[in-house]
């Protein structure tokens, strides 16, 4: 009788420590849910991909125009080959 009620106990026991770790489980998925849609709602994120195309496109239209400036022979152009010799070659002058 006496080892019954023991392992009568013990199964109460690990009841009641499975019932909090599955309530922690619970809680961890809530969190991770709501973390989530928080996420998903957020539109600070859009910006920043704004921001980004805002900055490629300039990128890009600065390096078309100096592309466009390079080619003229000129002082740019002779700056422009001797930074691409010293990133293309172990001579720098």
């Amino acid at each position: 009788m006496l080892g019954r009620s023991k392992a009568i106990r013990d199964t109460v026991q690990l009841s009641i420590q499975l019932k909090r770790k599955v309530i922690k489980m619970n809680q961890l998925i809530e969190a991770v849910k709501n973390g989530a849609v928080n996420f998903i709602r957020d539109e600070e994120g859009a910006q920043i991909v704004e921001y980004a195309l805002i900055i490629a496109v300039v990128s890009i239209g600065l390096v078309i125009a100096l592309m466009t400036i390079a080619a003229g022979g000129g002082p740019f152009s002779q700056f422009i080959d001797r930074v691409t010799a010293c990133l293309t070659t172990p001579d720098c002058i």
